[in-house]
C-alpha cells in the first residue's frame, strides 16, 4: 500500500518539475522549517512542530535544497497513512486482508484524498500516528498502551485536528468497552497527550506571539484570529460578508464533489461502530456547524469536511461488501470498479481531466494536483523580483502580500524585510492602511501584475509579476 499510494502521489511532482506542487508546501512550510531554530517554545508548541522539526533536521544534516526535500516528502507521507490505514482496518476493525486492501486502494484512488495529500503533511502524518494507536489498543501486545500513549504524544505534535480526531476516537472506545480497569488503561494512555494537547491551546489562546519578521493581519479587524468558536464570514475561509445560503452552497458543494463518487455505496454500508460512530458525528459536526450558527462555528470547516473521506472510505467497502462484491465469481466486477477509480485518480493526479473546478469547491481543492500557490512558470519570476527588491528598498521597508509569498520573501530576503500578509486574495485598501500603521519607510506590494491600487506604482515587473511601491 505504501508503493501504490507513493508511485501516484510523485505523479504530479514529476510533472510540476523543480518546485513542489501544494499550496501550504510552497507557501508556509520552506519558511516554517528553516526558520525552526529560531521559533519560540511557545510559538512551537502552538504551531505542531513535528513535522518543521524533522524536515529542519534532515535538512540540517544532509544540505539538500528545502523544495526537493519537500518533493520527496508528499509522496513518502502518503505512503505512511496508506499503510496506517490498512493497519488499523486490519487491527482495529478486524477486516479480512483482502477487504482492508481493497479499502485502502480505495481510498488511495479517491481524488479528495489526493486533494489531501496535495499540501495537508502535518494532517496526513497526525492521522497515520493516530489511527495506529487506536489500533494497537485492539492487539494482544503486552506494551500496547505505552505505544498508543507515544503515538498519541506523536499525533498531537503532527497536528491538532489530527490529534482531535484520535481523542474522539478513543471515547468512542471507551464507550464500546465494558471492563472498567480497560476504560481505565486506555484513558491513561492518551492521558500524556491530551495534556500536550491543552497545554498547546492554552498557549495558542493566552500567550502572545513572540516576535516574528512576518506579520498576518485578521480578516476581522476587530476579531480574534484565535477563538474557539467564531464566524464563518469574517475570519474563516474567505467568507468576508455572503449571505449565509452563499457558504451553505459552498460547503454543499464541496461535500457532492468530494463523496459523489462512492456516496451511494457510503448510505449502503453505513452502521454503528463505536469509535468510527464517533468519529464521524464530530466530523460531520465540526463540517457544518456553521450551518446551525454562522456566527459561532466550529473553525476551518472545509478541513474537517474533507477529512470524512477516511470514515466514509470504510463505510463504502462495508456497502460494496454488503452487494456482494467480494464473492469469488465477482472478481471482474472488482478490477472494473477499481479501473474506474484509477481513472478519476490519474486524470486528478496529472491535470487530465478534473470535475474539482466548481466555484465554491476549488477555493479548497484544487482544479488538479499539478500546482502550487503560484503558478510554476511564475516561481522564477517571483523569486528574481524578490531578489530585486533586496537590493532597490530601503532600511525598514515593508512588504505587503498574501500567504503565497510567505517563504519566498523569506527564502530571497530573509528577516531583513518585514512582510505583512493579508489572507486569502490581493491587498486591499484596508490592508494598506493596517501596514501604513507600522510607518514602515516604504511600502512595498508584490502580487500578479495589473493589480490597481490607490497610492501604487509598478516599479518592476516580469512574467506576469509585479513589485509596486506606494508613494513612488
Amino acid at each position: 500500500m505504501f508503493a501504490v499510494a507513493a508511485l501516484l502521489r510523485s505523479i504530479p511532482e514529476v510533472l510540476a518539475g523543480k518546485y513542489p506542487v501544494g499550496f501550504d508546501v510552497n507557501a508556509y512550510y520552506p519558511y516554517l522549517i528553516l526558520s525552526f531554530p529560531s521559533i519560540s517554545a511557545p510559538d512551537l508548541l502552538k504551531a505542531a512542530p513535528l513535522f518543521y522539526g524533522v524536515m529542519w533536521f534532515i535538512q540540517f544534516i544532509t544540505g539538500a535544497d528545502v523544495f526537493l526535500l519537500l518533493k520527496i516528502a508528499g509522496p513518502v507521507i502518503s505512503g505512511i497513512l496508506s499503510a496506517s490505514f490498512l493497519v488499523f482496518l486490519v487491527k482495529f476493525l478486524k477486516l479480512s486482508l483482502q477487504k482492508a486492501t481493497f479499502g485502502t486502494v480505495l481510498l488511495i484512488l479517491q481524488p479528495i484524498a489526493l486533494r489531501i495529500s496535495w499540501d495537508m503533511f502535518r494532517n496526513e502524518l497526525g492521522l497515520a500516528f493516530g489511527l495506529v494507536a487506536l489500533a494497537s489498543l485492539k492487539t494482544n501486545w503486552r506494551q500496547k498502551y505505552v505505544f498508543a500513549g507515544s503515538l498519541g504524544v506523536l499525533a498531537v505534535l503532527a497536528h491538532p485536528l489530527a490529534a482531535v480526531l484520535m481523542f474522539v476516537g478513543g471515547f468512542g472506545l471507551l464507550l464500546s468497552t465494558k471492563l472498567n480497569i480497560e476504560r481505565l488503561k486506555i484513558a491513561s494512555s492518551f492521558a500524556p497527550s491530551a495534556i500536550l494537547f491543552l497545554a498547546a491551546a492554552f498557549v495558542l489562546y493566552f500567550v502572545p506571539p513572540g516576535q516574528s519578521s512576518i506579520i498576518t493581519l485578521s480578516a476581522d479587524p476587530n476579531g480574534s484570529s484565535h477563538a474557539v468558536l467564531y464566524s464563518a464570514f469574517l475570519v474563516q475561509d474567505g467568507f468576508l460578508g455572503p449571505a449565509h445560503l452563499d457558504a451553505i452552497e459552498h460547503a454543499g458543494l464541496l461535500f457532492f464533489f468530494s463523496f459523489a463518487p462512492i456516496l451511494a455505496f457510503v448510505a449502503k454500508g453505513f452502521w454503528y461502530e463505536p469509535t468510527l460512530g464517533a468519529i464521524t458525528a464530530w466530523t460531520g459536526l465540526a463540517s457544518f456547524s456553521f450551518v446551525l450558527s454562522p456566527i459561532l462555528s466550529i473553525p476551518i470547516y472545509w478541513r474537517w469536511e474533507i477529512l470524512l473521506i477516511f470514515p466514509f472510505a470504510i463505510y463504502s467497502l462495508k456497502g460494496l461488501d454488503k452487494l456482494g462484491l467480494f464473492k469469488p465469481s465477482r472478481a471482474f466486477a472488482r478490477k472494473i470498479l477499481i479501473g474506474f477509480f484509477l481513472l478519476l485518480a490519474l486524470g486528478y493526479s496529472t491535470g487530465a481531466f478534473s470535475y474539482m473546478g466548481s466555484y465554491g469547491v476549488n477555493s479548497f481543492a484544487p482544479g488538479t494536483m499539478v500546482q502550487g500557490s503560484i503558478r510554476q512558470d511564475q516561481i522564477g519570476a517571483s523569486l528574481s523580483s524578490l531578489t530585486w527588491l533586496k537590493s532597490y528598498a530601503p532600511a525598514n521597508s515593508m512588504l505587503l502580500s498574501d500567504e503565497r509569498f510567505i517563504s519566498y520573501t523569506y527564502l530571497t530576503i530573509g528577516s531583513s524585510l518585514r512582510m505583512v500578509v493579508q489572507p486569502g486574495g490581493p491587498p486591499s485598501q484596508n490592508a494598506v492602511s493596517q501596514a501604513l500603521a507600522f510607518r514602515p519607510s516604504h511600502l512595498f506590494i508584490i502580487w500578479d501584475s495589473g493589480l490597481s491600487l490607490d497610492g501604487f506604482s509598478t516599479v518592476h515587473s516580469e512574467n506576469g509579476i509585479s513589485i509596486l511601491q506606494y508613494g513612488s
